[in-house]
């Protein structure tokens, strides 16, 4: 699931690329595109192979040419190969398995999860899901998950998955961005609460309308911001507008800066998410700042204590008393926990860890 409006998954194989190219390893990504094309990015060697759009995805594309993939990987003999794709890409990693080349299978989301949210509720989707994992373990040298949550699937057919956590640029997200004028530009009178997701049916951005519902039957002066782009953003721009509900949809926003300043800027993050496996948009919301308020289902839970955040039941009513109790505390204390919790977090960390796994490092050079 890479492409131009994409979130998690497109950043953190940017952050990857880049952290391994300054520990001094080369770094070759393909991802799916309209058009072949090679580039030189910031990260690497970046291959784009045309590709097939999957409908009503709101612009994802699917690799189907695996033999350009092999291809293109031959031309560089890898040491790894590290897989995103779970379903297409799969039947790469057997062929990797022939070649001598270790395999890397990153879990960024839960199989089971995924097909619950698009299937019927008899749908036996553990039975589907555990079937699915047995098969492709067996082509898999590494598997990675980033949470408990996302290795939980793994370690219900006994299988134990490398957990490491992903990481946050620090850098780049910060409370110094804090600009007090974004409310201003965007006419909010009382608390500035942003929300960062696809909006897709697995993400549940429902419940971002029926929280701007409670908001209003409340007469707050509140007001949600929504970032990003997908399926459903059309009808869920339409029943904002009929309703005139405090919430709106600002579509996908490409400059990252923007999206540092916005996160900066608000006074609290909802992620709304059931089957979040890691949500490195509440991490940069932290490194912001700001604290998150997310779902007890899925992994954001993980990264979210007390002093940083809240976790609740999908309850819009809790939400908002629990959105009323953090605009009111203390600026300074709460943006501190956040950014202190968020520095826990490092991709100089996460991508050393990967590569000590992979032996492509040593324990002496990880020292270093």
């Amino acid at each position: 699931m890479y492409s131009p409006v994409s979130g998690g998954l497109r950043t953190a194989i940017h952050a990857l690329g880049e952290s391994y190219l300054a520990l001094g390893q080369d770094f070759v990504v393909v991802v799916p595109g309209k058009r072949f094309r090679k580039t030189r990015t910031s990260y690497g060697i970046k291959y784009e192979i045309p590709s097939i759009p999957i409908p009503g995805t709101g612009g994802y594309r699917i690799i189907t040419r695996l033999r350009m993939v092999k291809r293109i990987l031959q031309q560089y003999s890898p040491t790894v190969l590290e897989i995103s794709d779970r379903l297409t890409l799969l039947p790469l990693a057997k062929w990797a398995q022939k070649e001598g080349i270790q395999t890397v299978l990153f879990a960024h989301e839960r199989v089971d999860g995924v097909l619950r949210a698009f299937t019927l509720k008899f749908v036996p989707v553990e039975k589907i899901a555990d079937l699915w994992n047995r098969i492709s373990a067996k082509w898999i040298t590494h598997l990675v998950a980033t949470t408990k949550y996302a290795a939980a699937e793994y370690e219900r057919i006994d299988l134990n998955p490398n957990i490491i956590s992903l990481g946050v640029d620090l850098t780049r997200f910060s409370p110094n961005l804090r600009e007090l004028d974004v409310k201003l530009k965007f006419e909010i009178s009382g608390a500035f609460v942003f929300a960062m997701t696809r909006l897709s049916r697995e993400k549940d951005p429902y419940l971002l309308i029926e929280i701007a519902r409670e908001l209003k039957l409340t007469g707050s002066s509140a007001q949600i911001l929504v970032a990003g782009q997908g399926p459903l953003f059309r009808s869920l721009v339409k029943t904002s507008e009929l309703e005139n509900l405090p919430i709106r949809f600002l579509g996908h926003i490409a400059d990252r800066s923007h999206i540092a300043k916005l996160l900066a800027s608000a006074d609290v993050f909802l992620a709304a998410g059931p089957i979040e496996t890691f949500g490195l948009a509440a991490l940069e919301s932290l490194a912001s700042g700001v604290p998150v308020i997310c779902r007890d289902s899925g992994a954001i839970q993980e990264i979210i204590d007390e002093s940083c955040g809240s976790v609740l039941q999908r309850d819009p009513k809790i939400w908002i008393t629990e959105i009323n109790e953090w605009v009111k505390r203390d600026y300074t204390i709460k943006s501190s926990s956040s950014r202190q919790r968020a520095e826990q977090f490092s991709w100089h960390t996460c991508a050393n860890e990967l590569l000590l796994r992979y032996g492509v490092i040593n324990k002496e050079a990880k020292a270093a």
